[in-house]
């Protein structure tokens, strides 16, 4: 799965020929989809997140490995999906601290997070949880190595969790 895949644009040939008409498809066109797994998927970048993300009913998402997405189109997204309630955001090494304030302030619906091994998270992405996030269940944030030693007792302030984490 590409850009073009999830886009519709730029597609070697058409995904429907039929007769004379040819026809592709966006992602954005599938209105009430809920849940989206497309974990691994390195060729998945900013584009297809600023382009067809907009799935206002989307409620879970996984882009787990998705190694090309920054901040640019975490922003795109969670203009364009609000009702987003869980996410998983594992090893997109590129993700900062940006990108966890913009999902905090404008997903006040999260549940359920997963941010394993991001290397570029440290304390301000525990602050933006913390002031944001007051429905979180669920996070974790294993691998965060920039993360500070008492990210646990931070995370502690936040009554919402059900399990606290230990890092």
């Amino acid at each position: 799965i590409s850009d073009a895949g999830l886009t519709g644009i730029d597609l070697e040939r058409p995904a429907i020929e039929i007769w004379n008409e040819q026809q592709t498809f966006s992602l954005d066109m599938l209105q009430g989809l809920q849940e989206l797994q497309i974990s691994g998927c390195f060729k998945v970048t900013d584009l297809a997140l600023k382009t067809c993300f907009k799935l206002v009913e989307l409620r879970e998402i996984n882009l787990s490995h998705c190694v090309n997405i920054t901040d640019e189109g975490i922003e795109a997204m969670v203009l364009n999906c609000p009702s987003l309630e869980v996410m998983d955001l594992s090893d997109c090494h590129l993700l900062n601290d940006r990108a966890i304030e913009l999902i905090s302030k404008h997903l006040i619906r999260l549940k359920g997070l997963k941010l394993l091994r991001l290397p570029l998270l440290t304390a301000e992405s525990i602050y933006a949880i913390l002031t944001n996030c007051k429905l979180l269940k669920n996070i974790n944030l294993r691998g965060c190595h920039k993360l500070p030693r008492d990210t646990t007792t931070l995370l502690g302030k936040l009554k919402s969790l059900r399990n606290l984490p230990k890092y």
